[in-house]
């Protein structure tokens, strides 16, 4: 059974924040991991900065959290964008 989104946050005791799930000492950690891993995908449409992918996440996730975190609706519809659109 999937598991909503609202009762995930309230797992975590309201404290899902993606500001701090994705930080600046993360990013630059991880973006020799992310390299590689671009390199053997052959996908030029990828982005080779691991900064660009983590504003993305956020960026797709934040309407979900912000929705949570008010205790309103979580959206139900997204806009895909990039090249699947």
């Amino acid at each position: 059974m999937k598991k909503r989104p609202e009762e995930i946050f309230r797992k975590h005791g309201g404290r899902l924040r993606m500001s701090e799930a994705i930080t600046e000492p993360f990013i630059d950690a991880k973006q020799i991991q992310w390299t590689t891993f671009w390199k053997r995908l052959q996908q030029d449409q990828v982005p080779v900065s691991f900064r660009e992918v983590t504003t993305a996440v956020d960026g797709f996730l934040a309407p979900v959290v912000a929705a949570i975190s008010s205790g309103k609706p979580s959206p139900t519809n997204w806009i895909a964008s990039g090249p699947w659109s």
